[in-house]
């Protein structure tokens, strides 16, 4: 029985190791344990970042049992010299690998910014924004380049990149507030923002700068069920026969049609 046993969990195996081997490695990170920030070129202070994560898992609870739920923003920062290099980036590949939204009511920010060492402090390149199927008739293209224009492009608020970030972050969410869920919109305010990004003692929902681990990124929602069994049976394999090999990357899979927002300085 056993011999049978170890003869089908081998078939499995060849199986899986074969769609992952001819499967496309993703050339993105993972998500970051903190989920709705990923600032992969630490450029935002921890209090914006710890605004991005609670806000958006406000967001997800709150709309879990509504019409169209299941709600999540989720940011991104990547490091680039110039603007060129945002075309090495694709948004809606990455929004289908992290799986936002329940049922494709997601929105990705990817800020691209570099370093400036005169400023000593970051610039923003450009910006892109990807929505979800269902997410499109709240945040349509003209929605988010009037909110981009009038938040990481004004002159009111572009003097502090996390100013900028969050006056954003928080006009987005109102457009979902409101127009999804028949909700209120909250006014920014940037010079109280402001007082409170430097009076900040970060409680530090997340570091949110450095990939999620693999297996809790197994275990996370953000892996559906046959991607987790496809994760898990190799090394469940290497349980049951020993040995060693080389594993590839497993790809996700969630649906947007690449609608959004591309801005370049």
């Amino acid at each position: 029985m056993l011999r049978y046993g170890r003869g089908l969990w081998l078939l499995l195996f060849i199986i899986f190791f074969a769609i992952d081997l001819f499967s496309p490695a993703s050339d993105y990170p993972r998500p970051t344990d903190a989920f709705y920030v990923n600032d992969y070129a630490e450029a935002l202070m921890q209090g914006t970042r710890d605004t991005i994560i609670v806000e958006g898992e406000y967001l997800y609870d709150y709309s879990q049992d509504l019409d169209d739920g299941g709600a999540q923003v989720v940011v991104a920062t990547f490091a680039v010299d110039d603007a060129s290099e945002m075309a090495d980036y694709d948004k809606t590949e990455l929004y289908r690998a992290w799986k936002i939204g329940d049922d494709d009511m997601g929105v990705l920010i990817i800020l691209y910014v570099r370093y400036d060492d005169a400023l000593e402090d970051y610039e923003l390149i450009g910006t892109d924004i990807e929505v979800g199927y269902r997410m499109e008739p709240y945040l349509t293209p003209t929605v988010l380049g009037t909110i981009v224009d009038d938040s990481l492009y004004n002159e009111d608020y572009n003097w502090l990149l996390d100013v900028a970030v969050a006056k954003m972050h928080n006009d987005i969410l109102n457009e979902i507030y409101v127009d999804a869920y028949g909700d209120t919109a909250i006014a920014f305010d940037q010079d109280e923002y402001f007082d409170f990004l430097m009076d900040y003692d970060s409680p530090n929902y997340g570091q949110g700068t450095e990939e999620m681990d693999t297996w809790l990124y197994v275990v996370s929602p953000h892996v559906t069920g046959w991607d987790k069994f496809s994760m898990v049976l190799p090394y469940l394999f290497l349980f049951l026969f020993g040995g060693t090999m080389v594993l590839g990357n497993t790809g996700g899979g969630g649906s947007s049609g690449g609608m959004g927002l591309r801005r370049r300085r």
